[in-house]
């Protein structure tokens, strides 16, 4: 059942008569863009920059007044741009972006307003060149001076990205609006007009709309668009269903009324919106399972993870039509298509636009909202995020290649290796080959490293025997008497010696400092001169202490690599198996600060769960959120009896349905 609230959509001019609390914004961007050519509108995610140009700008024109076009970058923003104005000249021009624009005003007798809507995705997902291109075209077609009007939007943590290109269009950053977030006042505005509107009577009015501000506020000072929305939206169906027993009909609003007892039951404006993508990610999960017994049970969280950016923003999959099916641009399904059959995956994206999880616009697919992207990318699994940063390390290094042709070194290859076998079938040719490059190119440095230290250590050798030869000579040809010359033999075996203890105490110095490829490199120097000059003994014991400290490294190393991928436990067992295999106070320090950062995020997790508990422990979706999050706390300490007690108990109380 559909309420008549905007939910997750972006209010258009059509909604008009529903947009409130946004006057005197809308007021300011009237002012300005009537006297510039180029605006820059940003704000926090959620806070309706594209509702306020949409809906409250478009309003303010009439229709003779403007011609609004609509932008996203989908595949790429230049060639997008050229489809919009071919659109609007029916199919003319397109190519020369000023000439197609000076069309457009003689064809309509309005200016052309170039609206790029969410510019963070060519910052994101665009290649420099088109980056470049793009704006390159917008500073044309300012010094054109022709009739014209750009804005674009885009998210305020992307701001900063914007200034390189400065440059390029110097009056870039000459006129901005940053749009803020709902505040009490403008919160309460929007519940009394929607109210009014929609015929939902609040009984008692004040005591309701300051517990519904108060619960949707949560401490906070102010609140994005989409979770207010959201949340009306669910609370008008919740009482809607309860009040009538039944669907709604069409654009029918019979009346309802609201008590306070409602609104304590829908629970904070937080678990309203992960309550909803779970229980959309629930409901087509089970739904496909009937179908297509072989998924696994992730399968539609893998689905959704596939449209959110590594940054956690929405990222849009480009998708068309084929005569055989539906075809999906950038490669993000291959590995999926690959394992399973297609039918599940198009089913699966037809439940999730249904469910309003996504949303499909001119051949493009994507999360409904930013908010949900955020949600997703929150809810990411240690895998998921560890998968997404060395798909971010390759995808970035790669980029730098291409420009620089620097090829990946040891330390990055390190957090790759481990990973690479999995991510080969969703590598395209070019970064796969530039990473198996990368990993040829440091093992042939290495090679040379120990070949040129091979080679260092036999000249070493060499003239140590030189100089040992002379003074033997030497000595010999001076001294006659066996008793003198036995003095030389001792006084040789003396320096060996020294210098054996100097060079075993620089290796352990090495060693102490964490420098393991140093004491390594002195250790096999030592090997050398103990084979030469001493004992099998002495042969031993450096043998014995090079296996030992190579393995050292290793472990080392593979808890450098599981700490970057915040994998902390297992990070852990590879610290204290390299504390047990040879303790020191270096490797002691980072098992502290190991141990510490995996008890704060142990104690972080299961307080959270514990509050979602507190908050309503009869709600069965609480009880399971609290339930995943004790499940990412259990996976940092496996053996926390209290924790698995808590959550035996928990699941106890879910299976008997209570």
């Amino acid at each position: 059942m559909r309420s008549p609230f905007k939910f997750l959509n972006a209010f258009t001019r059509n909604d008009h008569a529903a947009f409130f609390a946004r006057e005197e914004e809308v007021q300011r961007l009237y002012e300005m863009i009537s006297k510039n050519r180029l605006i820059m509108i940003y704000g926090p995610s959620g806070s309706g920059k594209t509702s306020l140009v949409q809906c409250g700008l478009s309003a303010r024109f009439d229709v003779t007044d403007w011609y609004p076009l609509f932008i996203r970058r989908k595949e790429d923003i230049n060639l997008s741009l050229q489809y919009a104005l071919i659109q609007a000249l029916d199919g003319r021009g397109g190519a020369d972006i000023a000439e197609s624009v000076e069309d457009i005003y003689a064809t309509y007798l309005r200016p052309a307003f170039l609206i790029f809507d969410q510019l963070e995705e060519l910052l994101i997902l665009g290649s420099e060149e088109e980056q470049q291109q793009f704006f390159r075209s917008m500073a044309a077609l300012l010094q054109a001076e022709l009739p014209c009007r750009i804005i674009f939007i885009f998210r305020e943590d992307y701001l900063a990205h914007l200034y390189r290109f400065e440059r390029i269009i110097p009056s870039l950053f000459n006129r901005r609006l940053r749009v803020e977030q709902m505040n009490r006042t403008q919160i309460e505005e929007v519940i009394t007009r929607s109210c009014a509107l929609f015929n939902m009577k609040l009984q008692p009015e004040e005591e309701v709309i300051t517990q519904i501000t108060d619960r949707l506020l949560a401490g906070n000072q102010s609140l994005g668009l989409p979770y207010l929305q959201v949340y009306l939206d669910r609370l008008y169906r919740t009482v809607f269903q309860k009040t009538y027993q039944r669907e709604r009909k069409g654009e029918e609003l019979p009346l309802l009324e609201i008590s306070q007892d409602e609104i304590e039951a829908l629970g904070v404006i937080d678990e309203v919106m992960e309550q909803f993508l779970l229980e959309q990610q629930k409901s087509v999960q089970s739904t496909l399972e009937r179908s297509y017994t072989a998924l696994p049970d992730d399968f539609t969280a893998d689905v959704l993870d596939r449209f959110v950016s590594f940054e956690g923003t929405k990222q849009p999959v480009p998708f068309y039509e084929k005569v055989d099916g539906i075809a999906f641009g950038l490669d993000l399904f291959d590995s999926l298509l690959r394992q399973f059959p297609k039918a599940a995956l198009v089913s699966c994206l037809e439940l999730l636009e249904r469910s309003r999880v996504l949303v499909k616009k001119d051949n493009v697919l994507e999360i409904a909202h930013d908010s949900l992207a955020l949600l997703i990318n929150d809810n990411r699994t240690t895998q998921q995020k560890q998968l997404n940063r060395v798909r971010q390390r390759i995808s970035n290094a790669y980029q730098e290649f291409l420009i620089s042709h620097s090829l990946l070194g040891k330390a990055p290859l390190r957090t790759i290796e481990p990973f690479l076998e999995q991510l080969e079938p969703e590598l395209e040719s070019g970064p796969l080959a530039f990473v198996r490059d990368s990993i040829a190119a440091v093992e042939q440095a290495e090679r040379q490293e120990l070949e040129q230290e091979r080679k260092k250590r036999v000249r070493n050798r060499n003239l140590a025997i030189i100089g040992f030869t002379l003074l033997a000579v030497t000595t010999v040809a001076s001294l006659v008497a066996f008793v003198q010359w036995k003095r030389v033999e001792q006084a040789k075996r003396e320096v060996d010696n020294a210098l054996f203890a100097e060079k075993w105490r620089a290796a352990e110095a090495a060693k102490f400092n964490g420098e393991y490829d140093t004491a390594l490199i002195r250790l096999y120097d030592l090997q050398e001169l103990a084979e030469k000059y001493f004992t099998t003994n002495r042969t031993e014991m450096v043998a014995h202490r090079l296996e030992t400290w190579t393995e050292l490294r290793m472990r080392m190393q593979a808890g450098d690599s599981l700490l970057f991928l915040e994998d902390y436990f297992a990070a852990l067992q590879s610290y204290a198996s390299a504390f047990e295999l040879a303790p020191d106070n270096k490797i002691r320090d980072v098992l502290d600060a190991t141990q510490k950062t995996l008890d704060d995020k142990f104690n972080d997790l299961v307080s959270r769960g514990d509050d979602m508990i507190r908050m309503n422990a009869a709600n069965r979706v609480n009880r399971e959120q609290a339930l995943g999050l004790y499940e990412k706390a259990l996976r940092l300490k496996p053996e926390d009896e209290n924790l698995i007690r808590k959550m035996e108990e928990i699941k106890k109380s879910i299976n008997l349905g209570n």
